[in-house]
């Protein structure tokens, strides 16, 4: 995607690139640290990543936090995907935030717990519950056909007894 400014970097200094991955600094940071995973595979949500390949983004983000503990000397990282426009998505391409974290950093990301009666408690519950059901059901694999296999020489020597 030519006008994707993720796929681009335009707005974004490079760190390192990885196998499927690129590190970037925003020139305009929540916090000086602040380091962007960009998949070079452009993908606009988390529901179109593998779930292979998003463990992969994951641990690599654990990789990113221990280096923001260790050239920062950080207390603490917060890991964030902006999944949608609604999560605060600027740009429609996945990339995931890791920011160093300090006590005091003036940094804030608390919100005030909603209040639902039992009602809406269970509605929502119900619902959640439905779709999670579907959404964790396991995957049924086929089992692999076995190969046929042509040119056994044990099957030759069988053909050769009177």
């Amino acid at each position: 995607m030519t006008d994707c400014k993720l796929c681009s970097l335009e707005e974004y200094l490079k760190l390192i690139e990885h196998e499927e991955i690129t590190y970037a600094q925003p020139h305009k940071p929540a916090i000086p640290g602040h380091v962007l995973m960009i998949p070079k595979q452009h993908v606009a949500i988390i529901e179109q990543i593998p779930d292979e390949e998003f463990g992969k983004m994951m641990v690599q983000a654990n990789k990113v936090s221990m280096a923001l503990f260790e050239s920062l000397q950080a207390q603490g990282t917060n890991i964030i995907i902006q999944n949608g426009i609604s999560a605060g998505q600027k740009d429609p391409h996945v990339c995931v935030h890791v920011i160093p974290r300090r006590e005091e950093d003036g940094l804030n990301f608390l919100w005030v717990p909603k209040t639902l009666n039992e009602e809406e408690m269970s509605t929502i519950e119900l619902r959640i519950k439905e779709n999670l059901t579907v959404q964790l059901k396991p995957k049924e694999v086929e089992p692999p056909k076995p190969e046929k296999v042509t040119d056994d020489y044990l099957l030759k020597q069988l053909h050769r007894i009177p």
